[in-house]
């Protein structure tokens, strides 16, 4: 699963850089986008942000006690490089509510970073903070507040 998420960020990455580069939008053309449009997307990415991360998580939280996988801490390490930047921004928008969750989301990243295979009594000791700070659930109402937010009035959620 986080070989797939991580092929198919790159491909997003590079689909997008390609596609800037065919575009070439001009300076009035970028200062154009409104505040509601920016903050619209930066939720839009955090939303999916948060989902990418409710999986690790999950996935942590069930690995009862097996030693923690380097596909898991490669995912960790690069799911925190995207948090803080999705945290400053939600800093200078305003959000506080996003960034106080991915704050505590991106301690806990950072501490899983620092692990190593084999270690499995640091993981189950990790796992035992994720569940007593709840962590999986409040990025998973967090998730849903942002996405009933971007949420076009009338639509239905997706299941």
């Amino acid at each position: 699963k986080a070989a797939g998420w991580a092929v198919a960020a790159t491909l997003l990455l590079a689909v997008t850089f390609w596609a800037g580069r065919e575009s070439a939008p001009t300076v009035d053309d970028v200062t154009a986008l409104s505040v509601a449009a920016r903050e619209r997307i930066l939720l839009v990415a955090v939303s999916d942000h948060l989902e990418r991360s409710q999986f690790l998580l999950v996935e942590l939280a069930n690995a009862d006690g097996d030693d923690v996988a380097a596909d898991d801490l490669a995912v960790a390490q690069e799911l925190k490089r995207q948090n803080r930047l999705y945290r400053l921004a939600a800093q200078n928008n305003g959000e506080t509510e996003v960034e106080h969750v991915l704050d505590e989301l991106e301690r806990f990243l950072t501490e899983l970073g620092h692990l190593s295979t084999g270690e499995s009594e640091e993981l189950v000791s990790l796992v035992d903070r994720l569940e007593q700070k709840n962590l999986i659930f409040k990025v998973r109402v967090l998730g849903t507040q942002l996405d009933e937010r971007v949420r076009p009035a009338g639509a239905s959620p997706t299941t």
